[in-house]
C-alpha cells in the first residue's frame, strides 16, 4: 500500500471517482474501497498488475454484455427485424469477439485476418459481412467459398473481380453495394464506396446480369463518433431513395439496409472539443431516428448496425506504472510511465480519464503523463490534474477498449498483454510479447 494515504472519510469526501461510461453513468465495474485503493469487478488493481505485470490491458466482459444487450434493446424494439454485427478491426480480440457472439451478435469483418478470427471462432457464415476498400481475390475467393451472409462492394473494379472469380471456380457470392455518403456527410471519409449517381448504378446493371450474383442490399457507413442523429436521418434518406431507383431500373430488390456504425462513446469525448459541449445523445434517440426512417420504407428489409467504440471502448481499461517524475521549472512536471502511444494511437486524439490506484495527502499536481517511447509526441494525457506521485506507482487508463489493441505496435517496446475478468475468473486474452515475438520474421 502505498503510505500517507488521508483517511477514508477524507477520501469518500474528496476523491469521488469521475469516469463515464457511454450513458453518461459511473462506471459500475471500477470502486475504490475505504481505505481509497482501485479494484475492477473487485480484484485490487496492484494485485493484477503484479500477477500479469504492466503495461496491461482489463477487459470486462459483464460490461461487454451489458453494453450489447442495451444497444441491442434500443434498436430491436422500435423495429424487430434488426440486426447488430460487431466491427472486428474495433478490437479483434477473439475473447472480446466471442462474449459478443454469445449475445447473438454478428462479425463485421474487413480483411482476411478478421475472416480468419471469425472462422477460427465458428461464427455462422451467414452471420458474417465482409466490407473495406481493397479486398484481394484471396479474401473474395475465401469469403465466397464460406458462404458468407454479404461481401459489400466497393468499387466496380472489385465487382469485376468477384465475376471473374464466380466464374472461374463455380461460385456463387451474396453481394450488396457500399455508396459513398452525399457531399454534406462526407467530413474526410472520402474513399469509400461507390458514386450513387454513376458507379452505383453501373455496378448494380452488372449484378442483375450476372446469375451467380445475389443482390442483398446496400451499405453506407458515415464515420466515428457521430453526435449528429440528422446525419444517420440524412443518409437513410439517401439510401432508400437509391433502393427505389434500383428497382426501376435494374430490377433488383433490397433486403437489408446497413448503416455502418459511427455510434460514439460519450466518456470519450475528442481532445479538440470543450469538454462542456461533449455530450452526445443517449443510443435511445439513435434508435428512433433510425428505425422511424426504416418502418416508412414500404418493404419489409432487415436494418444492420455496425456498432464497434460503443460496444467496446468503456469495457475496456489499461493498467500503467510510473517509471520517473521529471520536474522542469519551465515546462513543469512529467510523470514517465511504462505504456503509450504504441499501445494507445489514440491518446493524441481522445481525452482518455486517468486515475490513480491510491492517492496521497497534498496538493494535487497539474502533470504531463508521458509513455516510454523515445519521441516527444508519446504521452497518454497532458496537462492533468493528479495526486502527488512516485515511482512504481500505478495508474488507471479507461476507455482503452476501441483501436487500442488492434492498432498497436512493435515500435521500440513490444505490445502489452490483456487479460478479460468475467466475475469470478480472470483469463488471458492475450498474452504479452516477448521480444522473441517480435522478432520472429525478421532474417539475421
Amino acid at each position: 500500500m502505498i503510505k500517507d494515504m488521508p483517511s477514508s472519510e477524507c477520501l469518500k469526501s474528496l476523491y469521488k471517482i469521475d469516469v463515464y461510461d457511454g450513458r453518461g453513468l459511473l462506471h459500475t465495474c471500477i470502486a475504490r474501497d475505504d481505505e481509497g485503493l482501485l479494484s475492477i469487478d473487485g480484484y485490487d488493481i496492484s494485485q493484477l498488475a503484479r500477477d500479469y505485470e504492466t503495461p496491461l490491458f482489463i477487459i470486462c466482459a459483464q460490461k461487454l454484455v451489458d453494453n450489447f444487450r442495451r444497444f441491442r434493446e434500443a434498436f430491436s424494439t422500435r423495429y424487430d427485424l434488426t440486426d447488430i454485427a460487431y466491427s472486428y478491426k474495433t478490437n479483434y480480440l477473439p475473447r472480446v469477439c466471442s462474449t459478443l457472439h454469445r449475445e447473438g451478435a454478428l462479425a463485421e469483418v474487413t480483411s482476411l485476418l478478421e475472416l480468419t478470427i471469425a472462422e477460427r471462432l465458428g461464427v455462422d457464415p451467414d452471420s458474417i459481412i465482409f466490407n473495406g476498400p481493397a479486398k484481394t481475390c484471396e479474401e473474395l475467393l475465401k469469403a465466397m467459398k464460406m458462404g458468407i451472409r454479404v461481401i459489400f462492394v466497393d468499387s466496380v473494379s472489385e465487382l469485376q473481380r468477384i465475376v471473374e472469380l464466380t466464374a472461374k471456380h463455380k461460385l456463387e457470392a451474396n453481394v450488396g453495394i457500399r455508396l459513398r455518403a452525399p457531399e454534406e456527410d462526407l467530413n474526410a471519409w472520402t474513399k469509400f464506396g461507390l458514386n450513387m449517381q454513376s458507379e452505383a448504378v453501373k455496378a448494380c446493371k452488372i449484378i442483375s446480369k450476372e446469375p451467380r450474383l445475389n443482390f442483398l442490399g446496400l451499405h453506407s457507413h458515415l464515420g466515428t463518433q457521430i453526435t449528429e442523429i440528422e446525419r444517420y436521418e440524412r443518409i437513410l434518406d439517401f439510401m432508400l431513395k437509391f433502393a427505389g431507383q434500383l428497382k426501376r431500373e435494374a430490377g433488383l430488390g433490397v433486403q437489408l439496409i446497413d448503416v455502418g456504425g459511427g455510434f460514439p462513446d460519450a466518456g470519450l469525448r475528442p481532445i479538440c472539443d470543450d469538454k462542456s459541449v461533449w455530450s452526445p445523445p443517449p443510443i435511445d434517440d439513435y434508435a428512433e431516428a433510425i428505425c422511424n426512417k426504416i418502418l416508412n420504407f414500404q418493404d419489409n428489409v432487415r436494418l444492420v448496425l455496425e456498432p464497434g467504440r460503443a460496444l467496446v471502448n468503456d469495457a475496456s481499461f489499461l493498467i500503467v506504472r510510473v517509471l520517473a517524475v521529471k520536474d522542469y521549472a519551465q515546462d513543469g512536471r512529467w510523470v514517465i510511465v511504462d505504456g503509450g502511444v504504441n499501445l494507445m494511437p489514440s491518446a493524441t486524439h481522445y481525452y482518455h480519464n486517468i486515475i490513480p490506484y491510491a492517492i496521497r495527502k497534498g496538493r494535487p499536481w497539474k502533470v504531463n503523463v508521458g509513455g516510454p517511447l523515445c519521441m516527444q509526441t508519446d504521452y497518454i494525457g497532458l496537462r492533468r490534474s493528479l495526486p502527488p506521485l512516485k515511482e512504481g506507482d500505478l495508474l488507471f487508463v479507461c476507455n482503452t477498449g476501441a483501436y487500442t489493441i488492434s492498432c498497436s505496435q512493435v515500435f521500440m517496446k513490444t505490445r502489452a498483454g490483456a487479460i478479460i475478468v468475467d466475475h469470478d475468473k480472470i483469463e488471458w486474452a492475450l498474452r504479452p510479447e516477448t521480444v522473441e515475438h517480435a522478432l520472429a520474421l525478421n532474417l539475421f
